[in-house]
């Protein structure tokens, strides 16, 4: 007699088939092949043949960090500082076990630091906040983020800082309570 358990699960599929899609399919599935995290969805499998790729993990019923970020749910802004602070921490943890993996020319990374960059340079971190946050995070953990985030992006890779150091900086600037103040 075999058992048959429901299982619900997430297929993400790879809309346009370029070169950078491609790249980004692969170490996709190579770090989540790798890495097992509790903020990270579990990859079940995969499939790569013809023109179709397709990533199966595990179903998240609370949708996903982009939707409560910039998508449907953004404007009620359930992600308050707190847990975004707590969100970066265990990313990093996550990050922090596994081998890195160099960033690909052209790739994201170079953007938003070319964004960021001149309202860094300007002390204007307000500009680099989410406005759906309506101004109430914490200042000087914002501070405390972007400068490590502009850390982890120097030009000369012997001065960034290893991920399990980003991951005690963040705890360090967080301190004992996250507590919010509308700055």
């Amino acid at each position: 007699m075999v058992m048959v358990k429901e299982v619900e699960i997430a297929v993400k599929r790879l809309k346009t088939m370029t070169a950078k899609s491609e790249m980004e399919f692969a170490v996709e599935v190579e770090v989540l092949g790798r890495v097992r995290h509790k903020n990270l969805l579990g990859l079940m499998g995969f499939y790569a043949g013809g023109d179709e790729r397709l990533i199966v993990y595990d179903y998240m019923p609370n949708h996903s960090l982009l939707t409560h970020l910039h998508g449907s749910l953004a404007k009620e802004c359930k992600l308050d500082w707190p847990r975004r602070m707590n969100i970066a921490i265990g990313a990093a943890e996550g990050l922090a076990a596994k081998r890195p993996i160099e960033k690909r020319p052209g790739g994201v990374k170079r953007d938003i630091v070319q964004w960021a960059t001149p309202y860094v340079s300007k002390g204007s971190f307000n500009h680099i906040v989410d406005p759906n946050l309506k101004g109430e995070f914490d200042l000087e953990q914002l501070k405390n983020v972007i400068n490590i985030a502009m850390s982890c992006t120097d030009s000369c890779p012997e001065k960034r800082p290893s991920m399990n150091e980003v991951v005690e900086r963040l705890k360090s600037g967080v301190g004992v309570g996250i507590g919010v103040e509308r700055s």
